[in-house]
């Protein structure tokens, strides 16, 4: 059958497949007229929400967790942050990213952990050696939301567990004003959403 072209932009004529590759672009469909099934990825891994807090205050502080085997409790450290976050989906699967930007008066351990609402418990631990001068500790998590329940994640810090010493966040030891101190070195944790 031949294409034929009608006055009101419509063809006809046209058999599946017929239009060569790289004819029809994003532009050229109506809204929704492609399936999930035909999507280059598919359903799922789509970005739902993206958080995040950051912390630029510089600080110091004495306070550790337990000098034991313990997992690390809220009411230990010190708070660094919190960040809220209401899932979009029960199904979907919340990413963390944390960090903290320390210094040690001596060489010695700094340590943080992940916490959400008012568990006890820490969600997980990260540590790194430190001096006086500045490092960043990261640490990763990962949970399926479970519901779409509001909840709080709160970000904790420590120094080494019955080491001596101070810790500081946000910049080097307790005199040094380096690359900003209070207002570019930083602590934080993001949240990402993604669809199962």
């Amino acid at each position: 059958m031949a294409l034929s072209f009608a006055g009101n932009g419509t063809i006809t004529g046209l058999s599946v497949g017929g239009l060569p590759d790289g004819t029809v672009d994003e532009d050229t469909l109506a809204n929704n007229a492609v399936g999930s099934g035909k999507l280059a990825s598919g359903v799922g891994g789509k970005l739902l929400q993206h958080k995040e807090v950051i912390f630029k205050t510089h600080s110091s502080f004495t306070a550790e967790w337990a000098n034991d085997s313990s997992i690390p409790q809220i009411t230990e450290g010190v708070s660094v942050t919190d960040l809220a976050v209401t899932p979009v989906s029960a199904t979907s699967t919340l990413y963390m990213d944390y960090w903290v930007t320390f210094a040690r008066s001596l060489h010695d351990m700094g340590s943080m952990a992940l916490f959400v609402d008012s568990t006890a418990n820490a969600l997980a631990v990260s540590s790194a050696q430190g001096n006086t001068n500045m490092h960043t500790m990261q640490g990763n998590y990962s949970v399926v939301s479970a519901s779409t329940s509001a909840r709080t994640y709160r970000l904790r810090a420590s120094r080494s567990p019955g080491g001596a010493g101070t810790m500081y966040l946000n910049q080097a030891h307790s005199s040094a004003d380096w690359w900003g101190r209070g207002t570019i070195p930083n602590c934080g944790i993001r949240i990402f959403e993604i669809s199962a």
